[in-house]
């Protein structure tokens, strides 16, 4: 975000503050998520039949793919960061023009939150995944019960994208991205445990080669795999990678 132009650089900084707001709201969301979300994993956690609790799946399936979304989105999306580094540089500098200091959404304090939230690779994904984590502490079953819901999550949906060849589209598409967003969480869970683990590992819960295979050639989704998991680097066998890089 360079301007040699000092007259211009207010103009600038007007303009940057809608996308400003819509950080800040991105940032709200994801505390939103983090209240919520602990409280769905526990209630799916405690059902004696995942089969009734449809509505609540759900809930937890649009989750999974939102985080997904927005993550590889923002991997996708450098200038979000120089964007919003500026912002963060100039507000005690513009703050002090009487036209633009009323308009300012953001404290400098708030935007070194933001700026941290910004700094991870998967925002989303590391936000929720340490809420996950404080939530279901790694002292006894608690930590390897909410592994068995994310990797049920994700061996579910991978079963009904091989065994129901009739679902539309649409469907097939919604099922393969919460799978991923479902294995992408396992992999930050697994690997924020002691000892640290990993979805691509032997122990693994989820049929990873079968998930990679039904992911196979659609770019977004081996993205998320390759990019947003922890391990991947380390763990991926040649057979997995082959699958997600082609």
């Amino acid at each position: 975000m360079g301007c040699k132009d000092e007259d211009e650089k207010p103009k600038i900084f007007l303009e940057l503050l809608p996308f400003v707001n819509q950080v800040k709201e991105y940032y709200a969301f994801a505390g939103v998520l983090g209240k919520l979300v602990p409280g769905v994993a526990k209630e799916l956690i405690d059902a004696s039949d995942l089969e009734h609790q449809q509505a609540m799946l759900k809930l937890f399936a649009d989750v999974l793919d939102f985080i997904r979304k927005f993550d590889i989105s923002k991997q996708y999306s450098p200038e979000l960061q120089m964007d919003f580094a500026f912002y963060k540089r100039s507000i005690g500098k513009f703050g002090k023009i009487p036209e633009v200091a009323d308009k300012i959404p953001l404290t400098a304090q708030e935007a070194s939150m933001i700026s941290l939230f910004l700094g991870w690779a998967g925002p989303l994904t590391s936000n929720l995944g340490d809420t996950l984590c404080k939530q279901f502490p790694d002292d006894g079953s608690s930590r390897d019960q909410l592994i068995s819901l994310l990797a049920n999550m994700a061996n579910i949906l991978c079963t009904f994208i091989m065994k129901v060849p009739e679902a539309s589209p649409d469907s097939k598409m919604y099922c393969l991205g919460a799978m991923t967003g479902a294995i992408v969480m396992y992999d930050y869970v697994s690997a924020s445990s002691v000892p640290q683990r990993s979805v691509f590992g032997r122990d693994s819960k989820i049929d990873i080669k079968q998930c990679c295979k039904q992911i196979r050639g659609q770019s977004d989704l081996c993205a998320c795999i390759r990019y947003s998991t922890k391990t991947y680097a380390k763990h991926a066998s040649d057979k997995i990678k082959k699958y997600i890089q082609g």
